[in-house]
């Protein structure tokens, strides 16, 4: 599928975790393995990874039985200008009172930076979106929301309630 990307590239910032054997997981995904394979005159790099490790893409279909997968997925829709909205002061979620008096529209992307950048090993009690926030999101329209932590939800949430509003 070709697909034409309209944008004037002003700085491109790259906010992609690194693939390592060590990097944090999910509890109960696989673990990454990288191995190099040397064969004849070349060297292969083989990565054993689970699709939701480190920097990765929520498609509906992570949900939604009848959900699109990745091969439908518009790059315009992931690639544009974005507003970074600080939370590093939060410990806990992130609510709509923290983040209606944000300047947001519907041309953003939207990352939410929170403490949860900073972990190490896996945090149970990571930083999340509560659900009324999410829900304030999804009324600026904004073009898609990235999250700093393992989970749009709170860890262990029984519902997914933000993954089911979101995809």
């Amino acid at each position: 599928m070709a697909v034409k990307i309209k944008m004037a590239i002003k700085k491109i910032i790259d906010i992609t975790k690194v693939i390592s054997n060590n990097m944090v997981i999910y509890p109960s995904d696989p673990a990454v393995k990288i191995e190099e394979i040397k064969r004849h005159n070349v060297t292969l790099t083989k990565i054993n990874i689970a699709s939701h490790t480190g920097t990765h893409l929520d498609m509906p279909k992570h949900m939604l039985e009848n959900g699109k997968s990745l091969d439908f997925l518009n790059l315009n829709d992931v690639i544009g200008e974005c507003v970074v909205l600080d939370f590093t002061n939060i410990n806990d979620k992130i609510s709509i009172e923290d983040i209606k008096n944000k300047s947001i529209n519907s041309k953003n992307i939207v990352l939410i930076k929170t403490k949860n950048s900073f972990d190490k090993k896996f945090n149970k009690n990571s930083v999340y979106l509560a659900e009324d926030a999410v829900k304030y999101l999804i009324s600026k329209k904004i073009k898609t929301i990235g999250v700093d932590g393992m989970s749009i939800d709170k860890f262990h949430s029984n519902n997914c309630p933000n993954h089911n509003l979101l995809l």
